[in-house]
C-alpha cells in the first residue's frame, strides 16, 4: 500500500496528517491561519517544525526577509537580500521512497536550482538531478527513484531572488517493521513549577525507552512506564520506540521552566500584548475601590496590576503566586501588569496588611508603584470627597503634587502635622503621589519641649541622645534619666 505526505506552505513550514496523506500548511506569519509558521526574518538560521509525528528542518544561508502581508508560501530572499542556500530535511517517514513532488518557484530571472536526496540516492526530474526554477507560481517538480532514508530537498543561487516553496508530496511504500515515533505529552516545552511528561506511541506492542542525559536512547535505556517522567528544571527527554528489529526515529523534546520574574525585572521589560510573563510572590499592598488597580510588592520594588474588566478579587496583605501578564506602561514610566489569568487560577494565601514604606526625602522614578507614608508633614489644604484634586506639598525640600485620585476625602489644617499614605505615580512627566489617606502626626517628648530651644546630639555609650534645656532624649523621644 502507498502513502503520501503533502506539505502545503504559506510563508514557512507546517504539517497535519490524516489516514494515507500528510498535508502541511506553512506560512511566516506568527498570526497566520497555516498549521505552521518558520520565522525567516534572520540570516542564517534555521527552525525545527513537528506536527503530527513527523519533524523537518528548515535551514538557510544569507539573507532572511521581513515578515508581513498575507502570502501562502515560504520565502526564502528577496531582490535585495542574497538568500544563497535553503533545505528542508526529514528523517521521520520510513519506507521505499519513490517520488518527491515539490511546488516551488522564484522570482523573474532567478538563476536558483533545485534537487532532490533520499538517503545516498540523487532523485532526478526526467534525466536531471537538479531543475532550474522559473518565475511560474505554483510550479510543480516530481523527483522520482527508489530509496529509504533521509528526505534532503535543497536550493541553491548566486544572484539576489526570492525563492518560494508551497507544496512537498512524497510517495513510498510503508516499511513492515517501521516503528512509530513516540510522541510527547505536552508538546509545549515551557513549564512552571514542575511536569509530569507522557510518552506514547502509535505501534501497538512497542516498548518506550528514554534517557535524560542527552545521549542517545537504546534498548538499554530507561523503559518508560505509565507513570510518565517528573521534571522541575531545564530537561532533554530523549526517547525511541523498539519493537522487535524495528526502531523509530529518536523524540527529542527539551523542557524548560518558565523564569519567574521579580517586580524590579518584570517593570524593566519592553512593552509587549503577546508574551505572558511568570510573576514570582509579590504581597497586595493596596487595591483601588473598584478593585481594579492593584498596587504589589516584593524586596525589589513594586508593580501595578492593573485589571481591564473591574474587580480582581484581591485583597490588601493577599500573599499571590502564579500571576501572569503582559508589560504595559502608563505615562511612559509606570511599569503595569495587564493579568493573563483569572484569580481562581491564582495561588491566594491571605496575610497581614503591610506598612507603607516610610520615605525621608520626595520620591523619585525609583519610587513608582510603591505604597509610601510621609511623616509628620506641614502641609494646609482639602481634597474634596468624589473629586480628584491636587495640593502641592513640601517634602525635604521640593514640592512635590499630591493627588487625590481615589477621590477620597481629608482636611489639612495650618500649622498641625501629619503623617500621609499615597501610591508614588507619574504624570505629565513629573512625579506625583496619589493620596490614600492621613492622620495627624503623634508630637514626642522632643516635639514638646520648649520652642526655640537649641538641640544638642549627644553620644553616651555608643547611643545617640538630643539634649534640650538641660534633658536628655532618645531617638524615640523618652526622656534617659
Amino acid at each position: 500500500m502507498k502513502k503520501i505526505f503533502s506539505f502545503f506552505a504559506a510563508i514557512l513550514f507546517a504539517g497535519s496528517m490524516m489516514a494515507d496523506t500528510y498535508s502541511v500548511t506553512i506560512d511566516q506569519n506568527a498570526g497566520g491561519s497555516n498549521n505552521v509558521h518558520i520565522t525567516t526574518t534572520t540570516a542564517n538560521s534555521s527552525q525545527d517544525v513537528s506536527y503530527e509525528n513527523v519533524s523537518w528542518v528548515a535551514e538557510w544561508t544569507g539573507e532572511g526577509v521581513p515578515t508581513s502581508g498575507s502570502k501562502i508560501q515560504c520565502q526564502f530572499g528577496t531582490g535585495s537580500k542574497l538568500c544563497s542556500t535553503v533545505q528542508f530535511s526529514t528523517s521521520d517517514i520510513n519506507g521505499d521512497i519513490t517520488s518527491v513532488k515539490v511546488t516551488t518557484w522564484g522570482a523573474k530571472s532567478t538563476g536558483a536550482k533545485c534537487s532532490v536526496k533520499v538517503g545516498a540516492t540523487d532523485f532526478k526530474k526526467g534525466v536531471e538531478t537538479s531543475v532550474s526554477l522559473s518565475n511560474t507560481v505554483s510550479e510543480e517538480h516530481e523527483f522520482t527513484g527508489s530509496a529509504s532514508g533521509a528526505i534532503v530537498i535543497a536550493w541553491e543561487q548566486t544572484t539576489a531572488k526570492a525563492i518560494y516553496v508551497s507544496k512537498i508530496e512524497v510517495t513510498y511504500t510503508p516499511d513492515p517493521n517501521a516503528v512509530a515515533k513516540p510522541v510527547f505529552d505536552p508538546e509545549e516545552t515551557s513549564f512552571e513549577d514542575n511536569l509530569n511528561v507522557k510518552l506514547t506511541c502509535a505501534t501497538t506492542g512497542a516498548t518506550i525507552y528514554y534517557t535524560l542525559d542527552e545521549t542517545e536512547p537504546s534498548a538499554s535505556s530507561t523503559p518508560y512506564t505509565d507513570a510518565g517522567i517528573d521534571i522541575d528544571k531545564t530537561t532533554t527527554i530523549k526517547a525511541i520506540a523498539i519493537k522487535g528489529e524495528g526502531k523509530s526515529p529518536i523524540a527529542t523534546n527539551t523542557y524548560t521552566p518558565q523564569e519567574k520574574l521579580t517586580c524590579a525585572q518584570f517593570s524593566a521589560l519592553s512593552n509587549s500584548t503577546t508574551i505572558n510573563h511568570l510573576l514570582n510572590e509579590v504581597v497586595v499592598t493596596f487595591v483601588d475601590g473598584e478593585g481594579k488597580n492593584i498596587w504589589v510588592k516584593d524586596a525589589s520594588g513594586a508593580l501595578l496590576l492593573y485589571y481591564r474588566d473591574g474587580n480582581y478579587g484581591l485583597k490588601v496583605g493577599d500573599v499571590v503566586n502564579k500571576l501572569k501578564g503582559t508589560k504595559t506602561t502608563y505615562q511612559t514610566k509606570v511599569a503595569e501588569m495587564v493579568p493573563t489569568r483569572t484569580i481562581s487560577e491564582l495561588s491566594v494565601v491571605s496575610g497581614e496588611a503591610p506598612a507603607p514604606e516610610v520615605m525621608a526625602n520626595a520620591p523619585t522614578v525609583d519610587d513608582i508603584n510603591k505604597y509610601v507614608v510621609f511623616k509628620g508633614i506641614s502641609v494646609e489644604g482639602e481634597f474634596v470627597s468624589g473629586t480628584a484634586s491636587n495640593i502641592t506639598i513640601n517634602v525635604a525640600g521640593t514640592d512635590v503634587t499630591f493627588r487625590s485620585n481615589f477621590k477620597n476625602a481629608y482636611t489639612f489644617v495650618a500649622g498641625k502635622k501629619y503623617d500621609i499614605v499615597g501610591i508614588v505615580s507619574y504624570y505629565n512627566s513629573a512625579i506625583q503621589v496619589n493620596f490614600v489617606s492621613a492622620t495627624e502626626s503623634t508630637p514626642t517628648a522632643i516635639d514638646n519641649t520648649e520652642a526655640g530651644v537649641k538641640a544638642t546630639k549627644v553620644l553616651r555609650d555608643g547611643v545617640l541622645l538630643i539634649e534640650k534645656n538641660g534633658v536628655l532624649y532618645n531617638a524615640q523621644g523618652a526622656v534617659v534619666r
